[in-house]
């Protein structure tokens, strides 16, 4: 990016150099274009909590049975820590690869498994939270149990239109002060914007990749649990001697 604006520049000291008449005929004015992005922490009010519940036997009913068990207790601490049943969802395993202590077993091509000394069954259970402080409630009641995992959950926000306006805001904020910086350099003074083009809109921030993997980053080095909304703009402004 720096790279980038540095050229802009470069042209920009090359073009009031080289073509003095040129800008005197169009009162003086020259175009800059700066790329900017803002960003905000929102506290997240959305949060998904997945735990992982696994029952174990000498047979596949027998894993199963145990599974049955867990999970009833396992539903019972989270209804226990304050959680609507309703927002409280099941999922079976999708994959057919089981552990058995450190070594796994998975179905070969005729179907046959092959042979090892027990049985995993697995089951998923995704829970709905409002709040960060339910959500430390909910996941520490889980793992005092110790009979579930819960990966890094996902923070979100039911609705980032007023992040995003904010981030937007910021974003536009920092360009016109390096604009002010990159037009000084050449005795010129940034008077007005004349195009903006915002690059990203309200609700995709959280959808992508990138911020998927912020969330669990965050969420690993121990920070808040807030939601990271960024907002990119390009924007052309106009310049003129000072």
């Amino acid at each position: 990016m720096l790279k980038t604006r540095t050229a802009v520049l470069i042209a920009l000291i090359g073009c009031a150099a080289i073509q003095p008449a040129t800008a005197q005929s169009a009162g003086g004015a020259l175009p800059l274009v700066i790329s900017a992005t803002g960003s905000v922490h929102t506290p997240a009010d959305r949060i998904t909590l997945s735990v992982i519940v696994s029952g174990r036997g000498k047979t596949d009913a027998a894993a199963k049975a145990d599974l049955a068990i867990k999970l009833g207790k396992v539903r019972g601490t989270i209804v226990a820590a304050g959680v609507d049943p309703a927002r409280i969802g099941e999922k079976d395993q999708v994959s057919r690869l089981g552990f058995v202590g450190n070594e796994a077993y998975q179905d070969d091509e005729d179907g046959e498994q092959q042979q090892q000394p027990g049985r995993v069954a697995s089951c998923w259970l995704r829970v709905e939270l409002g709040t960060p402080s339910e959500y430390e409630r909910v996941r520490k009641a889980i793992l005092d149990q110790g009979i579930a995992i819960t990966p890094t959950p996902f923070f979100e926000l039911k609705d980032d239109r007023a992040a995003h306006a904010a981030a937007v805001t910021e974003a536009i904020r920092k360009a016109r002060a390096e604009a002010d910086l990159y037009a000084a350099a050449i005795g010129y003074h940034a008077v007005r914007i004349i195009k903006v083009e915002n690059n990203l809109a309200p609700n995709e921030q959280n959808t992508t990749v990138g911020a998927m993997l912020r969330s669990m980053s965050e969420t690993q080095m121990g920070e808040a649990h807030d939601v990271l909304t960024e907002a990119s703009v390009t924007i052309t402004f106009d310049m003129v001697p000072r």
